[in-house]
């Protein structure tokens, strides 16, 4: 295999693939993450956070004004 062989299969390998409009609905109806945001989708990767009630804590109160904060574990 000589080295343009080697490179024309990786760049077929790494080629985006184009689908249709059809093929994209029907995905999208068995699979609803197809449209959603890229926003979206990291949130979905960190995972769902914690809530903490701020007015428990006194020094998270002056801070945070009472609130309920989220608090994702990962940067925690």
């Amino acid at each position: 295999m000589s080295i343009f062989d080697h490179l024309h299969s990786r760049y077929d390998a790494q080629r985006k693939e184009d689908i249709t409009l059809d093929e994209y609905l029907t995905f999208s109806e068995s699979d609803p993450e197809a449209y959603v945001s890229s926003a979206e989708r990291l949130l979905k990767s960190i995972g769902k956070p914690i809530l903490i009630d701020t007015s428990k804590y006194s020094r998270m109160n002056r801070t945070f004004s009472s609130k309920v904060s989220k608090l994702y574990l990962v940067f925690k």
